[in-house]
Order: structure tokens, then C-alpha cells, then sequence
């Protein structure tokens, strides 16, 4: 494979770390920071589980905010490239603070992702305490269980890719990204598959968290995406491959 797929795998969950560098798409316009009262939030986003909605009002610490803006550039600059739409997806990262030992940051239930500000995001106990923020997003189990099933594991990016979603809908898995282009067998190497499973469930947080243990990427069936990396800036880019390679597919079948 070419030297992207070969960087992709590298830095697979088990690999060694690595810094990621990668400037994000601040160029995108905001967008609302919570649902209007005409969105149809209701039948389709799951709420957070009750463990995770007994916040306590509290701020986030001073110390997570350079995380908050990375987080909210990659979240951004998804949204600028079509992976993100609206509400839907989330993002999380591990932040190392003194005053707890084992949190991460993630986005807030119901936040649009191309214009997250600070009052967007969640920080919890990687044992699943609310520690300050507002409520997190419903899919805050899943990134839970992968970063206890993939202690390398410090960052993930959960989309709705367009074009993966669309061949979902003209394929079936064994045929998705099957395609004799250089790179193609190696991305899609990355790439695992899990059924269709109630969004924010804890059957679908278990199924992502197993197959993350040996894939950097897993496609939800009917869904969406999930890459897990070193970096947000790393599970994008892979995402952004998939993506690309999901268009090209789509090319091919009309």
C-alpha cells in the first residue's frame, strides 16, 4: 500500500505514538449552540444515560482549554468537509488533570459541530462520572468503552459520513470499498463492521468498543462512522479517506 495507507496503519491502536500535526478549517461559519424548539430532537437523539445527566453546573477547568479549542477545530473542520451535518456525531479526547486522574472531554448532547464554543462540552471520569459541563452526548457510553477496551487510545471521532452511508444503502459489507485501487485493500483493512444497533445503547457501545480492539475504524450499520486514534486530528484524517474512497465506489456503480 501507498504511504497514506501505510501511515493509517502505523498508528493503529497498539502502534507507537506519535504527535499529530494538522491545521484545522476555521473558516466555517458558527452554528447554533442548542436545539431550536422545532428540531425533532426528541424521537431522534437518545438521551444521555442518567448516570451522565446529574451534572453539577460546574465550569469546566481553566486546564481544558486547549483541548476545547481542538477539539472544536477538528469538529469544524469535519463539518466543512461534509462528515459532520446539524447535530449529529461527537468527539472526545483524554485530558490530563491534576485535581482527577482519568477524564476525557466530549461534546454535549444536542451541540451543532461547526460552531462549538465552551459551553459545548462535557468532562467526565473515564469510570463514567459527570465531573462539569453540560450533559454529554448520548453516545458518551461508546467513547467510554473504547477507551477501556483501547488503553492507547486518546481520541475519538464518531461521524455521518454522506458517501459511507449511501454505499451502506447499495452494498453489502463484503463488497463495500472493494475496489483495485492502490491504497484500497489497506484502508479497508482499517475498517470493521457492526450491526445495526439502537444509537446511545449499551449493546451498541459494547459492539463498537470489541471491534475497536483491532480496528482503528468501524462502520455502524445505518449509522455511521467511528475512528479512534492518538489524535482527533488522525481518526479525521482516516475518516476522510474512507470517505473518499466510498465516493469513488459510488462513481463506479452509477
Amino acid at each position: 500500500a501507498g504511504t497514506g495507507a501505510r501511515s493509517a496503519l502505523r498508528h493503529a491502536p497498539g502502534a507507537s505514538p506519535e504527535v499529530q500535526e494538522s491545521g484545522a478549517d476555521a473558516s466555517a461559519a458558527s452554528g447554533p449552540e442548542s436545539i431550536p424548539p422545532c428540531a425533532p430532537s426528541a424521537p431522534l437523539m437518545a438521551a444521555p444515560p442518567a448516570s451522565l445527566r446529574s451534572a453539577a453546573h460546574r465550569p469546566l477547568p481553566e486546564s481544558c482549554a486547549a483541548a476545547v479549542e481542538a477539539t472544536a477545530q477538528v469538529c469544524r473542520a469535519a463539518w466543512g468537509r461534509g462528515l459532520l451535518a446539524g447535530f449529529n456525531g461527537n468527539a472526545s479526547c483524554l485530558v490530563p488533570l491534576q485535581e482527577h486522574e482519568g477524564t476525557c472531554l466530549i461534546t454535549r448532547s444536542g451541540a451543532a459541530k461547526s460552531g462549538l464554543t465552551g459551553q459545548d462540552f462535557a468532562l467526565l471520569a473515564l469510570h463514567g462520572g459527570l465531573l462539569a459541563g453540560a450533559a454529554p452526548s448520548s453516545e458518551a457510553g461508546m467513547h467510554l468503552a473504547i477507551y477501556a477496551a483501547c488503553p492507547e487510545t486518546r481520541a475519538v471521532l464518531h461521524t455521518h459520513p454522506p458517501c459511507l452511508l449511501a454505499l451502506g444503502l447499495l452494498v453489502p459489507p463484503e463488497r463495500r470499498l472493494d475496489l483495485p485501487l492502490y491504497e484500497a485493500a489497506a484502508y479497508r483493512a482499517c475498517l470493521a463492521f457492526v450491526p445495526a444497533l439502537p444509537p446511545g445503547s449499551a449493546e451498541l457501545a459494547e459492539a463498537v468498543a470489541n471491534a475497536a480492539r483491532t480496528h482503528p475504524a468501524i462502520w455502524l450499520e445505518n449509522h455511521g462512522l467511528v475512528a479512534h486514534g492518538h489524535s482527533l486530528h488522525q481518526a479525521l484524517a482516516l475518516m476522510e479517506e474512507l470517505e473518499q474512497l466510498a465516493a469513488v465506489q459510488i462513481q463506479t456503480l452509477q
